[in-house]
């Protein structure tokens, strides 16, 4: 695959698709939640993650001739994958007191997850570096002081525990309950994934850029 690419966001459909998917969930929280709850929280977050040693030579590619050295794309969308994963499932555990209980599902926060690539904003990117994720959450109401307070923190994230050790940066900001801003943060979020360049990956690849939690 080529490492640098024209990026072609296709049309906007797929974000209004993804608008109705956190509209819904928004709804159904309100609906489980006591009459007297306040509404879900919204957030955009922002992971970058560590480059790892065990992340050479494996998932790594010389391009022809030259010296500099590219991510496999296959490999390495793999790898952030796994990395997205860990921190939801890090995020749950922190949130959600005994969150692998049926009866507490209805407390997870919903997260649409895409990875994405430095200069896709400019229809440009690459994958010399390790892609990063965009993250909108919905947070139910009895969940949302707990959230608030780890955001707060960052997340708790320490380089020393397994599900967060791969996370570099963190960023997470609320965003206000209006169409306008929900459809601003999903086409940014998943410029990349809706690119005509991230349309060419195999089935198998494609659908780990995007994933969807809770």
């Amino acid at each position: 695959m080529n490492i640098e690419c024209q990026i072609k966001p296709r049309s906007t459909a797929q974000v209004n698709d993804f608008s109705k998917v956190i509209l819904q969930h928004r709804d159904r929280m309100i609906q489980e939640a006591n009459p007297d709850s306040s509404k879900p929280g919204l957030f955009f977050a922002t992971l970058t993650f560590k480059d790892h040693p065990q992340l050479d030579p494996d998932v790594r590619m010389t391009k022809g001739t030259n010296s500099y050295q590219h991510y496999d794309p296959a490999k390495i969308v793999e790898v952030v994958h796994g990395y997205q994963s860990n921190f939801y499932y890090h995020l749950l555990g922190k949130s959600v007191p005994s969150f692998h209980y049926p009866k507490r599902r209805k407390h997870y926060p919903v997260s649409l997850s895409f990875m994405d690539l430095k200069g896709s904003k400019f229809s440009r990117s690459s994958f010399l570096q390790i892609p990063h994720t965009h993250s909108v959450l919905v947070v139910p109401s009895k969940t949302l002081p707990k959230f608030e307070a780890l955001a707060n923190d960052r997340f708790g994230i320490c380089a020393d525990r397994p599900k967060t050790k791969s996370i570099k940066t963190i960023d997470c900001q609320k965003v206000a309950w209006q169409e306008a801003d929900i459809s601003r943060v999903l086409d940014y979020s998943s410029k990349f994934y809706r690119s005509g360049y991230a349309q060419r990956f195999p089935e198998d690849v494609r659908s780990l850029i995007f994933s969807m939690y809770g």
